[in-house]
């Protein structure tokens, strides 16, 4: 059972922590919201299919150590290890989630047969993720073009990007796809700095360069976020005010 289970949390593997410490099972509760609701920022919108609204995962542990001292030591490394950030399972391989630990292991546990249950909760669009996203990358820059990317995952994802100008400075650019887009105008990109357009752990939109917030920058005629349609081709129109290096992404969710 101990090779059969393995998890991981911020890429620090539950099973290092002591070769006496087994993982006997893992288990997923998905709660589904179905009505109208709207996205933490942004305005409310209806809900076309169900969403995952949040997942509680569950890690059953078991400390095969009849020594009591030597056992709540263990114990309490498993606290020490159970906080928040990207969860990692071999039951889904190659995807992450994250999570807060909202039920760590019960210290008072004195029974060396007894299992314990550390119990995480994923929040707001509670999807697996690609941890590596499928990328289209540009062979040189350009101040137009239109890639095809084809997401993989079993529902819609986000599309994320990096666009560095090559010798000007940046100041609009407009990003469209299936009838969508960002315009992005008084960015004042320097020649060598970078534009990332992404989503935080929440499923956020985060537009920034430097460190610095440009959401302010997108026009009002924008919208909210440009999603991809898992599993088929989109085709992506870029246009920059200078010529740039670009790359796109698409980091497939997983039902």
């Amino acid at each position: 059972m101990r090779q059969m289970m393995q998890c991981a949390l911020n890429g620090a593997e539950l099973l290092a922590l002591g070769d006496r410490v087994y993982i006997e099972d893992i288990q997923e509760e998905i709660h589904v919201d179905m009505e109208t609701g709207k996205r933490l920022g942004y305005a409310e919108i209806p809900l076309s299919a169900p969403r995952h609204s949040s997942m509680t995962i569950t890690v059953t542990v078991m400390i095969k150590d009849r020594n009591r001292v030597r056992r709540m030591g263990l114990i309490q490394a498993i606290r020490g290890w159970a906080g928040k950030g990207w969860l990692t399972t071999n039951i889904h391989p190659g995807q992450r989630i994250y999570v807060w630990c909202v039920q760590p292991p019960n210290v008072e546990t004195f029974d060396w047969t007894a299992r314990m249950d550390i119990v995480f909760e994923a929040f707001g669009e509670a999807y697996w993720q690609d941890i590596h996203p499928k990328a289209i990358i540009s062979e040189a820059a350009v101040s137009s073009a239109s890639v095809v990317i084809s997401p993989t995952g079993t529902r819609p994802c986000y599309l994320e990007a990096e666009i560095t100008p090559e010798s000007g400075t940046l100041t609009e650019a407009t990003i469209t796809v299936s009838g969508q887009k960002f315009e992005l105008t008084g960015l004042e990109i320097a020649a060598g700095d970078t534009l990332s357009i992404w989503y935080d752990e929440m499923h956020l939109l985060r537009i920034e360069s430097g460190g610095e917030s440009l959401l302010g920058c997108r026009s009002a005629e924008s919208d909210d976020d440009l999603i991809l349609q898992d599993r088929t081709p989109n085709t992506v129109g870029l246009s920059f005010d200078t010529a740039c290096n670009y790359t796109i992404k698409a980091r497939g969710l997983w039902k």
